[in-house]
């Protein structure tokens, strides 16, 4: 995954995609204070695994939010 890629498209969609709560706060621990899966999961109490797939899903969620607001306004602007 590409933080940086992944950081400014959140910074645009961030009030927009749908994430639970968990997801949210694990993808922006990552995002945001370059910490490593490992090194979150002892934070957190949690498996390296539940951050991976945590992130790994908030990722894609953002990655289509963005497509689908992309698509919306070249739409609009038709």
């Amino acid at each position: 995954m590409n933080r940086a890629y992944l950081k400014s498209v959140y910074e645009e969609v961030r009030d927009l995609v749908a994430l639970t709560a968990r997801q949210r706060e694990l993808f922006e621990a990552w995002l945001y204070t370059e910490r490593t899966f490992a090194q979150l999961a002892i934070q957190y109490g949690v498996n390296r695994s539940t951050v991976f797939r945590a992130v790994e899903r908030a990722a894609q969620y953002v990655e289509w939010t963005a497509r689908r607001l992309d698509a919306f306004r070249k739409a609009a602007t038709h």
